[in-house]
């Protein structure tokens, strides 16, 4: 709770209100940007929202989905993993493009799934840990794949970690 009260913070409840208010105009963040430093960077906003920020949100959580999610339960070679994603892609886009109740409707389900197998595994720790975990474990990490050092350690926990402001 003390991480989600971090990253949601009391300021999420007024700021936006507070703004909305002032500029009553459909288009959110591109609209608070239009005002404060004019349409040049507001429509750059815009585009590269477009063409980078979202649909690269999208690849990522599709390329998630079929290399790491996916597998789990069903053997794949590369390409089928490659054309899962797609096809994730091409499924969402598809439900946002028949309208706003379905894709409503999709995220709702999406997000009680990703809560409850939350649950599912902070309930399962206390039922099946057994006394495997040890107070070192958050100080000494296991070893992992990649030698990055300390800077490069750094950078990979920002992005998971930023990762989560996208929200």
């Amino acid at each position: 709770m003390i991480v989600v009260g971090g990253v949601i913070g009391s300021g999420i409840f007024l700021s936006p209100s507070e703004i909305a208010a002032a500029m009553p105009e459909a288009g959110g963040i591109y609209i608070y940007l239009r005002e404060a430093y004019g349409p040049l960077i507001s429509f750059l906003f815009g585009w590269t929202l477009f063409l980078v920020i979202d649909s690269g949100a999208v690849a990522t959580l599709a390329v998630a989905f079929s290399h790491n999610i996916l597998p789990r339960f069903v053997e794949m070679t590369p390409l089928v993993k490659k054309l899962i994603a797609a096809a994730f892609v091409a499924f969402l886009g598809a439900v946002n493009y028949v309208g706003l109740r379905w894709g409503s409707r999709l995220q709702n389900l999406t997000t009680y799934l990703k809560t409850s197998a939350i649950g599912i595994i902070v309930i399962g720790v206390f039922f099946f840990a057994k006394g495997q975990g040890r107070p070192v474990n958050f100080v000494e990490p296991a070893p992992g794949p990649f030698n990055f050092g300390l800077l490069g350690a750094f950078g990979v926990g920002l992005i998971a970690s930023l990762w989560a402001y996208k929200g």
